[in-house]
């Protein structure tokens, strides 16, 4: 049993025994005040709640550093991409030859293919750039064929520029 509980329990026995052998009502301030003179079930009371009270202070300062610390991440990660993306247009505009090999990484780079961007339902299109599903899908590569091909593009598609991709291999 805990303390507070088996305090709990003399306090409520001293007062039941004294109401009785001298025929005290409950609030009498005779009885409350030998029945707090005889046990620290206040004492304890309010040592638990201090404790609470320090304990939720914990808690408060806890969630405002994890709020902070998830600021820095978000600045951190905004720093990383701005950092790649600086680095990606610098080895663009150079023209530098690759692979770049460090004594910890090597560095390689590479166009990817331009996105597809289909402004209409993929139910809508020719049969021949959609995939027969369940539901339908656009096939990319076939309209990538057609935009980057001789015959005049189609007006539900158009190619986004191509994204390059920077892979960084550590050693």
């Amino acid at each position: 049993m805990d303390p507070l509980t088996n305090e709990t329990h003399i306090y409520v026995e001293l007062k039941r025994r004294i109401s009785e052998q001298f025929e005290l009502d409950n609030d009498d301030p005779a009885l409350l005040d030998t029945i707090e003179g005889l046990c620290s079930l206040k004492e304890k009371i309010i040592y638990i709640l201090r404790e609470a009270k320090a304990v939720e202070a914990m808690c408060a300062g806890l969630d405002e550093i994890m709020t902070d610390n998830v600021r820095r991440l978000l600045r951190l990660q905004t720093k990383a991409k701005n950092l790649r993306a600086h680095a990606t247009w610098a080895i663009q505009e150079s023209g530098i030859p690759m692979p770049l090999k460090a004594p910890d990484m090597t560095v390689s780079y590479r166009l990817n293919k331009p996105k597809v961007v289909v402004t209409i339902e993929p139910e809508l299109l020719p049969p021949e750039f959609r995939t027969e599903k369940v539901t339908y899908t656009a096939n990319l590569d076939a309209i990538r064929e057609r935009l980057l091909g001789d015959i005049p593009p189609p007006e539900w598609a158009y190619l986004e520029n191509p994204k390059p991709t920077i892979t960084l291999r550590t050693k």
